[in-house]
């Protein structure tokens, strides 16, 4: 059996490589048994790869990737995907004079997608201003309540449970249907950011 390097501070990188180990390994239904068998190398030291306690040689990570039949970069690449959990029923955000309520639900992470609940009040108040943005796309899913969505010279009835979807460039309006509503409002890119990051 070839050398296995155990590092007792084992760092980040070998931290995410070890469970990416095991998100293959347990993807594919293989035991840590087999594994250790199929690849040559112990149980205790893959374990301890899976579990951040031991470091990797160069030969055992080309092992593995030759194993899982995965490029070797698959191992090695940062994973800064950004996940990000919302609750619609949330009365965080920015409130209008209007009193209409933005939540903006996404994060900076999102480059390509801005996220925002909005909670629209009842449509005497709520304000009818003309929104027109740069090239893009917007969907709008009604949450709760229904709304009247003009988009350019056509007037649209969206109810709970219906979503449109226009182009952020055309001119839009967007009020309550005789109540209070709340809306998941998608536009990508997100608004002040150009259409080519």
């Amino acid at each position: 059996m070839k050398k296995e390097t155990s590092n007792k501070g084992a760092s980040d990188s070998n931290i995410e490589v070890g469970r990416r180990i095991k998100r293959l390994r347990v993807a594919r239904g293989i035991s840590r048994q087999k594994l250790a068998e199929e690849t040559h190398m112990s149980y205790s030291y893959l374990s301890g790869l899976e579990n951040g306690r031991h470091s990797i040689t160069l030969t055992n990570l080309q092992r593995l990737a030759a194993y899982f039949g995965v490029d070797l970069v698959f191992f090695l690449q940062k994973s800064n995907k950004p996940v990000c959990v919302f609750d619609v029923s949330s009365e965080e955000g920015l409130l209008t004079d209007e009193g209409t309520r933005f939540h903006l639900v996404s994060c900076d992470d999102f480059h390509y997608l801005q996220v925002t609940v909005v909670s629209i009040p009842h449509p005497d108040d709520s304000e009818r201003r003309v929104h027109k943005h740069m090239s893009g796309n917007e969907l709008i899913y009604v949450i709760s309540g229904a709304v009247v969505i003009v988009v350019e010279d056509k007037t649209y009835s969206i109810a709970e449970g219906q979503g449109i979807i226009f182009a952020s460039d055309a001119e839009h309006v967007v009020y309550g249907d005789g109540q209070a509503a709340k809306v998941l409002l998608v536009t990508a890119p997100p608004y002040n950011r150009g259409a080519d990051i």
